[in-house]
């Protein structure tokens, strides 16, 4: 008789048991599946690409690299500011008959401003390139 009965409880816990691992299942499924691996959410998959003074990079040495708020790149170099549109390199240099040509060919830093006007800083300190530039 105690086996019969022990027998019985054994099946209502077990049922019990398997409702409620189903029951959970069912409500943390959605939940799990919206959860993202470290691999996953982290956007577009990166790619990179040398570029070089083949490709017109005024310059092997670079010192600063920044994109702007438009997707050009922007690379300071020994020999100048180059700006990179995916294709090809625009490089902007000192030039003593415009006055809103660069100070000094060398650039060390790239920062764009809240505005965005794009910053630069040669070995002098920083100053404001003009937003036609950028």
């Amino acid at each position: 008789m105690k086996c019969a009965k022990e027998k019985l409880i054994i099946q209502y816990f077990a049922k019990k048991i398997v409702f409620i691992t189903g029951l959970l299942a069912i409500l943390l499924t959605p939940a799990l599946a919206t959860q993202t691996t470290p691999a996953q959410g982290r956007g577009p998959d990166l790619q990179f690409r040398r570029l070089s003074v083949k490709d017109g990079l005024s310059h092997t040495a670079v010192f600063a690299i920044s994109q702007d708020r438009k997707g050009f790149m922007w690379f300071g170099t020994l020999e100048g500011l180059n700006k990179y549109d995916g294709a090809e390199f625009m490089v902007y240099k000192p030039d003593p008959d415009n006055s809103n040509s660069l100070s000094d060919s060398f650039i060390t830093a790239i920062y764009e401003d809240r505005v965005g006007n794009l910053l630069h800083s040669p070995k002098t300190p920083a100053i404001r390139l003009k937003k036609r530039w950028v």
